[in-house]
């Protein structure tokens, strides 16, 4: 006999949709303040000379890592398997 519970939570936790407006306008945020970013302190930091070229780097890794793992959990959640 299958279990219909289960089923049904998974189907509601994997409703990403309907919260497609919020997550428009998140991402219009980050990318605005990426672009941002990016166009006031882009110029000076490739023009970096010595060790300081690595800064920019260095700071790419660091946001990559902490994407890294905020999405673990984001990902655990909204595409669960459907046996967990």
């Amino acid at each position: 006999m299958r279990d219909t519970r289960r089923a049904a939570a998974f189907g509601r936790e994997a409703d990403l949709l309907s919260h497609a407006p919020l997550l428009l306008l998140a991402a219009g945020l980050v990318a605005c303040a990426g672009i941002g970013l990016i166009a006031r302190h882009g110029p000076k930091l490739i023009k970096a000379p010595g060790r300081w070229a690595a800064l920019p780097g260095i700071a790419a890794g660091l946001v990559a890592f902490a994407v890294w793992q905020g999405q673990g959990p984001v990902a655990g959640y909204y595409f669960a398997h459907p046996c967990a």
